[in-house]
């Protein structure tokens, strides 16, 4: 049986091309979205963008070993504990997110040139809420100095 098309009628049923218009659609939103997305990516650092100069420097010439950031005054900024070869350790306190080039707190090591601070880390060993100072010294005993309501100790503590 050969059945003959009206003109009215559609070539093709009405669900393909709902189908093929629903596919285009999609297409579309993919393609505006991966443009929203590739627009936010940050773009490639330019050698206009590098400053020969640091963001920050301390006021003391040492030969450091290990950083760790921590909160150690609790007061929502980073600070930044620094150990030093055959030197003491030192904290530098953040306040609104600017750091202090002069430390808030020294280990007060006695300088001997065999001992030299390996790492630094930051827990809370006592659990009291506030984190604490671990010091990996190569050439000496670990120490630990335990902060005392956003104040380090002066002694090591163990």
């Amino acid at each position: 049986m050969n059945q003959k098309r009206l003109p009215h009628q559609p070539s093709q049923p009405v669900q393909v091309q709902t189908y093929a218009l629903l596919r285009v659609l999609l297409l579309a939103t993919l393609l505006i979205a991966i443009a929203l997305f590739a627009a936010r990516l940050p773009r490639p650092v330019q050698a206009q963008d590098i400053s020969p100069f640091p963001a920050w420097s301390s006021a003391e010439n040492d030969s450091t070993t290990s950083v760790a950031w921590g909160d150690v005054d609790s007061d929502g900024d980073l600070d930044l504990a620094v150990g030093n070869r055959l030197g003491s350790t030192r904290l530098y306190l953040s306040e609104q997110g600017t750091l202090f080039s002069s430390p808030a707190w020294n280990s007060y090591i006695e300088y001997r040139s065999d001992v030299s601070t390996s790492s630094v880390a930051w827990g809370d060993v006592d659990s009291d809420g506030d984190l604490d100072l671990a010091v990996g010294d190569d050439g000496d005993t670990n120490r630990l100095y335990r902060n005392d309501q956003g104040t380090l100790t002066t002694e090591a503590v163990w």
